[in-house]
C-alpha cells in the first residue's frame, strides 16, 4: 500500500467505485436525483433515475456534494499531484471535502460488490495495490493541502500535506526533524501540529516532483490573496510573468522607469529598493491590466508598512542589545 503508486486514472476509478458501494448510505442523504449526479451520469439518465425530483429539502447542504465530484473524479488526481485542471475555485471545495467526510465516517462498512457491473465498471475494493477508500482519502487531503496554497488559506496538517507531496506521514514527520538540512518547519496550534502554507510551500519548492498549480485560464483577480503575505505576493508575481510575456512593456505605459518596474517584478518586498507610492501602484496596475488596482495597490502597501516596521523594531532590539551590553561591561553614559 503505497500513495506513490496512485495515479489520475487510479482517483477517478477509487471515487467513482466508492460512491457506487456507498448508495445504500448517499440514497437517504443525498436523494435520487442528488445520487445520479454524484455518479455522473448524464441529463438523460438522471431523469430516468427512480425517484426523480425529490430531494430532501433538510438535506439541500449535503446535496451540494453532486454539484461536483461526480463530474471531476476524472481530473481530480491530475489537479491535486500535477497542478493541473479546473479545480481551483472555492465552489468545489465543499463538495470534495464533503466526500472525504463521507468515506472517512463509512469506510470500513463499505462492502464491494465485485460481481456488479455498472456505469464505471465493477467495482472494486482494490484499485492498483491500494484500497479505494484509502485513494479517496489520500487525493481529499491532498486536494485541502493544494487549495489552501492556492486560495484557501489557512493551517495545512502533517496528514494534508503529506498526501499532496505523496509521501507517507512518517517520511514527513522525519522531514521535519530540525537536525536535519531544510528541515521542514512545523508550528503548534493548541494540541495540533500544522503547517503554514509559506513553510509547506519553501518545503515543496526542494522537492522535485512537486508541481506548482498551473491553469491558463486562471483569472488574475482569484490569484490575489488580499492581506497575504510577502511570499503569496512573490507568487503571484511569478505568476504573472509566467501568465503574460509582455507584462514588462505593459508595465511600462504606467511611465515608471525600468529599474522601478524591475524590482516590483522581482516581487522581493524586502528590498530596500521596494518602496512604492500609491499613485505608482494604481497606474502600474492598470497598465498591467489587474482587474482590482485599488486591492493591488492596497495589498503593496501594507506589505511595505509591515517590512518598514520590522524593520525598525530590529533596530530598536540592536540598540537596546547594544545599551544592555554596554552597561554590563560600566560603558553607560
Amino acid at each position: 500500500m503505497s500513495i506513490a503508486t496512485v495515479t489520475p486514472d487510479h482517483v477517478e476509478k477509487a471515487v467513482h467505485a466508492v460512491l457506487w458501494e456507498l448508495l445504500t448510505v448517499i440514497e437517504p442523504l443525498f436523494g435520487p436525483v442528488a445520487t445520479a449526479r454524484l455518479l455522473g451520469l448524464t441529463e438523460e439518465e438522471s431523469e430516468s433515475w427512480p425517484g426523480y425530483g425529490q430531494v430532501p429539502t433538510e438535506k439541500r447542504d449535503l446535496a451540494r456534494l453532486s454539484e461536483g465530484v461526480g463530474h471531476y473524479a476524472a481530473t481530480l488526481g491530475t489537479y491535486v499531484w500535477g497542478g493541473v485542471g479546473g479545480l481551483h475555485s472555492e465552489n468545489t471545495f465543499p463538495e470534495v471535502h464533503l466526500l472525504g467526510q463521507v468515506v472517512e465516517a463509512m469506510a470500513e462498512k463499505v462492502v464491494f460488490d465485485t460481481d456488479r457491473g455498472g456505469w464505471f465498471g465493477t467495482a472494486s475494493p482494490l484499485i492498483g495495490d491500494n484500497k479505494a477508500t484509502d485513494i479517496v482519502k489520500w487525493v481529499v487531503a491532498g486536494y485541502i493541502a493544494r487549495a489552501r496554497i492556492d486560495w484557501l488559506g489557512g493551517d495545512i496538517t502533517i496528514e494534508e500535506l503529506a498526501a499532496l507531496a505523496r509521501v507517507s506521514e512518517k517520511t514527513l514527520r522525519m522531514a521535519a526533524n530540525p537536525k536535519n538540512d531544510g528541515a521542514l518547519k512545523i508550528s503548534k496550534r493548541s494540541h495540533r501540529t500544522v503547517i503554514t502554507v509559506d513553510d509547506a510551500m519553501e518545503w515543496l519548492a526542494r522537492r522535485p516532483d512537486f508541481m506548482p498549480t498551473r491553469n491558463d485560464n486562471l483569472s488574475t483577480q482569484r490569484d490575489i490573496h488580499m492581506g497575504g503575505t510577502a511570499s503569496q505576493f512573490r507568487k503571484y508575481i511569478v505568476y504573472l510573468n509566467s501568465s503574460s510575456p509582455d507584462i514588462r512593456e505593459a508595465a511600462k505605459k504606467s511611465g515608471l522607469s525600468d529599474e522601478r518596474i524591475t524590482v516590483l517584478l522581482e516581487g522581493e518586498i524586502s528590498s530596500k529598493n521596494f518602496d512604492f507610492e500609491p499613485d505608482e501602484l494604481l497606474r502600474v496596475a492598470g497598465a498591467m491590466g489587474i482587474e482590482t488596482p485599488n486591492s493591488f495597490a492596497r495589498w503593496v502597501l501594507e506589505l511595505q508598512h509591515q517590512e518598514r516596521v520590522g524593520r525598525m523594531e530590529a533596530s530598536l532590539r540592536q540598540q537596546v542589545l547594544r545599551l544592555s551590553a554596554s552597561e554590563a561591561h560600566g560603558n553607560a553614559p
